[in-house]
């Protein structure tokens, strides 16, 4: 075994500029200008790996040609993300505890980790193909937010209030995907994709009571779908898919006295199930869908998460 050492250093300037402007009383608008580092977690920054069972087909005579040992590992050479965010937003307060706002941002990105996989071999021959975390070229997210929030005194319910707030992302980072072939010779291309995890729309709805000591929260959300993973097999792309998520939780606090609450949560009313599909796509010498190019998608994943209800009884000294 070869041990690895890896000395990283890391200094930057991050500026954090805002401003507010009012027009009136009521109405205002916010500007800001902000730059942001984010490191990579220890997991990833690991240098070490893991191999998998090995498949049976490694075993088989001849060997299939798209059979390989799997595994995954860290990468002690990450850099952080970089991020310049530039945020616009107007704010009316129609009333005491009303507004409405409508704000605008955008990030443009630089080293968002993504995963990627690397094909090599092990010391015995055996063709192996191992997944490990990279950092992605520039990237950017752009988007708008809808949202509002009121307590509803104006038609005689003081206590009652509700909030939404509705978001659209435009979220897109350059990927730069390397392979290497039998020959030896490396391919290293660059794919502008979707960034993992973000949704294009999402929306969230809550109800809420508070008076005398009692306060009750009611709220649901819900997103779009999302891309999970992509993996470039062979010729083949294969992108898993996050089905829309929603969900719903309530919550209720009493304050018996001052120093003591009661309280309940459910959560996950509704329990629908988390869902996926798995596409898989032919690609062009460009690691990109070629056109035309036969797609089959198949379910990938349905997982039934819990519904909770807890109690309890808070203290305070």
């Amino acid at each position: 075994l070869t041990p690895t050492v890896v000395d990283r250093k890391f200094e930057a300037w991050l500026p954090n500029v805002n401003a507010r402007i009012r027009f009136t009383p009521q109405f205002q608008a916010r500007l800001a200008f902000t730059e942001t580092q984010t490191r990579p977690n220890f997991t990833d920054l690991r240098a070490s790996g893991t191999l998998d069972r090995p498949n049976d087909c490694l075993t088989e005579t001849p060997r299939n040609a798209n059979c390989f040992q799997t595994g995954n590992g860290g990468n002690p050479f990450l850099n952080p993300l970089t991020s310049r965010n530039y945020d616009a937003a107007l704010e009316y307060y129609f009333s005491r505890n009303g507004f409405v706002s409508v704000s605008v941002f955008n990030r443009d990105l630089e080293g968002f980790i993504e995963g990627n996989v690397f094909q090599g071999q092990l010391p015995d021959g055996t063709p192996l193909r191992l997944f490990s975390p990279v950092n992605a070229g520039k990237g950017r997210i752009r988007g708008f937010e809808v949202q509002g929030s009121t307590f509803l005194d104006f038609i005689g319910l003081p206590q009652v209030g509700l909030q939404a707030n509705v978001t659209n992302l435009d979220a897109r980072s350059d990927f730069t995907y390397t392979d290497v072939q039998g020959n030896g010779s490396a391919l290293t291309r660059v794919v502008n994709r979707e960034l993992l995890g973000v949704s294009d729309w999402s929306y969230n709805l809550a109800a809420f009571y508070e008076a005398n000591g009692l306060s009750t929260r009611l709220s649901y959300n819900w997103r779009s779908a999302f891309p999970l993973t992509y993996q470039r097999r062979g010729d083949h792309l294969y992108t898993e898919q996050a089905d829309p998520v929603q969900r719903l939780d309530l919550s209720i606090n009493y304050d018996v006295m001052p120093a003591l609450t009661v309280f309940a949560d459910w959560t996950n009313i509704l329990g629908d199930p988390f869902s996926s599909t798995l596409t898989r796509q032919n690609t062009d010498n460009n690691a990109l869908p070629a056109a035309g190019a036969f797609t089959a998608t198949f379910p990938r994943v349905v997982r039934y998460e819990e519904t909770t209800l807890t109690a309890g009884v808070r203290f305070r000294f």
